[in-house]
C-alpha cells in the first residue's frame, strides 16, 4: 500500500500507488491514482519531484531551492524487526529534468539502532535529547534542482522526544542483543540524550 507525492512538472500534488508485483522489491513502479484530488498551486517547475510517504505535503520553488512544507515527522512510530516504523522515514526525489520520471529517493532522517539484551519484554523505547533538542513534529524540508542532500528543520512547537511503541512487546535475550530502530532528523545532541525502556510490567529503565 505504499504510495508517494508527486509534483510532475508543476507545484499540484498528485498521488501515485505502488503497483503490487513492486511491493517489497528495490525498484517500483508507481500509477497514477486517478481518484485522488489534485491540490496545490498549478506552478511550473524545471524537476519533477516525488516525496515519501504520501501525505498532504506542499512544495514551493525559490530560485533553484525547493521547499517542502507541511511535512510531518512522528513523535510515535511502531516497532518493526530490524527496520524502522511504517510512514516514519521521509525521502525525497529530485529529477534532472521534466523527461526523467525515474525518482532515485534520498533519505532526509537518520535511524538510531539501540540494541538492547536482559529477560524484559519492551513495550516501549522512548528518546529524549538532554537540550530539548526538537526531534518530531511540523518541520520543512529543503532540497535543491541538482538533487543534492535534502536537508531538514523542526518547527519551535516540534516535539522533544520520540517513542518507538512495541504494542506487542518484544521478548529480550540475556546473549543476543535485539536491535530497535528509531527514526531522528539530523541532530547534534549537545549535552547527550536519554533512552528510557518500558517493559510490559511498567518498570522503566
Amino acid at each position: 500500500d505504499d504510495r508517494i507525492a508527486v509534483f510532475l512538472k508543476n507545484t499540484l500534488r498528485k498521488r501515485f500507488d505502488i503497483t503490487p508485483e513492486s511491493a517489497g522489491s528495490k525498484k517500483g513502479t508507481f500509477l497514477y491514482d486517478t481518484d485522488y484530488i489534485v491540490t496545490g498551486n498549478n506552478v511550473k517547475i524545471p524537476n519533477n519531484i516525488a516525496y515519501y510517504p504520501f501525505s498532504d505535503v506542499i512544495c514551493t520553488r525559490n530560485g533553484d531551492l525547493y521547499i517542502i512544507d507541511n511535512v510531518t515527522l512522528p513523535a510515535i512510530q511502531c516497532y518493526v524487526p530490524e527496520s524502522f516504523g511504517e510512514g516514519s522515514f521521509p525521502m525525497l526525489a529530485v529529477t534532472n529534468d521534466l523527461e526523467d520520471v525515474d525518482f532515485a529517493f534520498r533519505n532526509v532522517c537518520g535511524a538510531m539502532k539501540l540494541q538492547l539484551k536482559g529477560t524484559q519484554k519492551v513495550t516501549s523505547v522512548k528518546i529524549e535529547g538532554n537540550n530539548y533538542e526538537r526531534l518530531a513534529g511540523e518541520a520543512v524540508i529543503t532540497a535543491y534542482a541538482d538533487g543534492s542532500k535534502p536537508g531538514i528543520s523542526m518547527a519551535f512547537s516540534a516535539s522533544t522526544s520520540v517513542t518507538l511503541t512495541c504494542p506487542e512487546g518484544v521478548l529480550l535475550d540475556e546473549n543476543t542483543a535485539t536491535e530497535f530502530i528509531i527514526s531522528l532528523p539530523p541532530t547534534v545532541f549537545t549535552q547527550g540524550f536519554t533512552v528510557t525502556v518500558t517493559d510490559n510490567d511498567g518498570k522503566t529503565y
